[in-house]
Order: structure tokens, then C-alpha cells, then sequence
């Protein structure tokens, strides 16, 4: 590969966000893993112009990864913190069943 093509490739990413120059002698990656999901998903969307029902399916699947993740990462203490946030959330006005029924599923 040319360096100017590496060049370039590296203006383009600095210019996304998701790498950080400086003077031109040090590049570091700053993009955040959140970020480069985003932008993952949204070139497939444009790309291959996937229809929104297959996004939300794409969307619901990592969702799902991500609780699988959490669920084997979860200390005892990030299992309380979630608890207390779900108990306060059950106890404002028009909140349905669905947290009432996480709480008793515990």
C-alpha cells in the first residue's frame, strides 16, 4: 500500500473521529466502541439499504449479545445497583407490570 493512500485513509478516519494525529509523527485510535457500532450499522443501512425491519432485527440480536455479556460480567454489587434502579422505576406513576414482574422473577 502507498503512503499516500495511508495518508489519506488516516485524514478520513481522523475527520470520522475515530483516530486522533498529532503533528503528524503519532496517531492513536480514539473511537469508542459504541461509536464504531453506530457507524458500523449505518453503513450497512446505506450501503446495502437494508429495510428498518431488518435493522431492528440486527439491533435486537446485539441487544440480546449484550445482556448475555452482562449477565456473565455482573458482579453482585451491578446486580443490586439494577435492582434498586428497576424498584424505583416500578414505583413511578404509569410504568406497566413488565418491571413488577422482572422484580418478581428474581
Amino acid at each position: 500500500m502507498s503512503a499516500p493512500t495511508v495518508r489519506e485513509a488516516v485524514r478520513v478516519l481522523s475527520a470520522m473521529g475515530l483516530l486522533s494525529t498529532r503533528n503528524g509523527t503519532r496517531t492513536t485510535v480514539t473511537a469508542r466502541g459504541d461509536t464504531l457500532l453506530a457507524l458500523s450499522i449505518a453503513s450497512v443501512v446505506q450501503f446495502e439499504k437494508m429495510p428498518a425491519g431488518d435493522v431492528f432485527g440486527l439491533l435486537g440480536a446485539l441487544y440480546a449479545f449484550a445482556v448475555e455479556q452482562a449477565v456473565e460480567r455482573a458482579s453482585d454489587e451491578d446486580v443490586a445497583a439494577l435492582r434498586a434502579v428497576a424498584e424505583r422505576a416500578a414505583g413511578l406513576a404509569g410504568v406497566d407490570s413488565t418491571v413488577a414482574a422482572l422484580l418478581d422473577g428474581s
